[in-house]
């Protein structure tokens, strides 16, 4: 009799001892710790301690395993620039972005994802603008008027594995990884996020600028999508609609410049024309109607930089009509052409 007693106790001190040791074997055997570093300077968002700022809420690591199955996201969040993350075994192409495509309050009226568990589909689009909002502008038929996209930046790699034995690695087991793992477990630490959207400045030199109450304008021609793993835009052109929010005066205080700056996701890849045209209230008003419609074909304006910026310059004439320009005047509004 006590030999049954003390095999039953055995039998269960070894059942016991399982059933204790199975959590943490299992929380940790199929996920390795993966360090990933940062590096923003191309990538369009302001990089000065971005560590500390929100320029960056966080970066999201999108995993699109090769099995087809649904992709997943590890996150840095206190540490935009660097941290590490655990990933499970298997094998994946990555997308690494700025925020996430859940953070739907965040991109909400200014971007929207397609295709999010496809990493050659996976794409950002620019919200449609509503052209009730825009009365001061007819569209063309089918013309597509979007809003100005938010700060993108992305980065892809198309192959990354997880094995067995980095998992051992980097949860201390004493393993050794072979060459190639320990590559694979660097290659997160060289992300050198690229830019997806691209500043435009347009600068329209005015003579009788005080004249004008408003200036509204049309950018045609930017691209609205762009894919989020080879960073290629779509070969469709939409239309930026946007009014001037500054203004510099000659010392005559007549003539001057009117200025604006808005983010897009830039040029097309090919075929590509751009144009600007302008709508104008005087102090009066009124509808300036010019005698040559304030029409420009801006393409070897937009094809011409050399740096990542789009410049356009452009330059017209008003009559001079006395008027007063106060600050409530720059104020966005919507004017109905009776």
């Amino acid at each position: 009799m006590r030999r049954c007693v003390l095999l039953l106790l055995a039998a269960a001190a070894a059942l016991t001892d399982g059933c204790c040791r199975r959590p943490l074997e299992d929380e940790f055997a199929m996920e390795a710790l993966i360090p990933v570093k940062i590096d923003w300077s191309h990538s369009g968002i302001n990089e000065a301690n971005l560590a500390l700022t929100e320029d960056v809420h966080r970066v999201s690591l999108r995993f699109f395993p090769e099995d087809g199955s649904a992709a997943f996201d590890r996150y840095l969040e206190s540490n935009v620039v660097e941290g590490e993350i655990s990933v499970p075994v298997g094998r994946y192409s990555v997308v690494v972005f700025n925020e996430s495509v859940y953070d739907l309050t965040y991109w909400r009226d200014a971007v929207s994802f397609t295709d999010v568990d496809s990493y050659a589909g996976f794409a950002a689009n620019v919200v449609a603008d509503d052209a009730a909002n825009r009365r001061f502008y007819s569209p063309a038929p089918n013309e597509r008027l979007i809003v100005e996209p938010l700060p993108l930046a992305s980065w892809s790699v198309g192959f990354f594995e997880v094995t067995p034995r980095m998992v051992t690695v980097t949860r201390g087991g004493g393993s050794t990884a072979n060459a190639s793992e320990l590559a694979m477990l660097e290659t997160l630490t060289h992300i050198v996020m690229r830019r997806l959207t691209y500043r435009v400045n347009v600068e329209a030199e005015v003579k009788n600028l005080s004249s004008a109450q408003y200036i509204y304008g049309a950018a045609r021609g930017f691209a609205h999508r762009v894919y989020m793993a080879s960073a290629q835009v779509e070969q469709s052109a939409a239309t930026h609609i946007f009014s001037f929010d500054g203004r510099q005066y000659a010392p005559d205080g007549k003539d001057g410049t009117a200025r604006r700056s808005f983010l897009s996701f830039g040029r097309l890849p090919q075929l590509e024309v751009y144009s600007l045209g302008l709508t104008v209230y005087t102090v009066d008003g009124a509808l300036y109607a010019h005698s040559v419609p304030l029409e420009w074909d801006v393409t070897t304006q937009v094809t011409a930089g050399a740096g990542p910026d789009i410049n356009i310059h452009v330059g017209f004439d008003l009559p001079y009509i006395d008027g007063q320009i106060t600050v409530d005047s720059w104020d966005d509004s919507v004017i109905i052409i009776q």
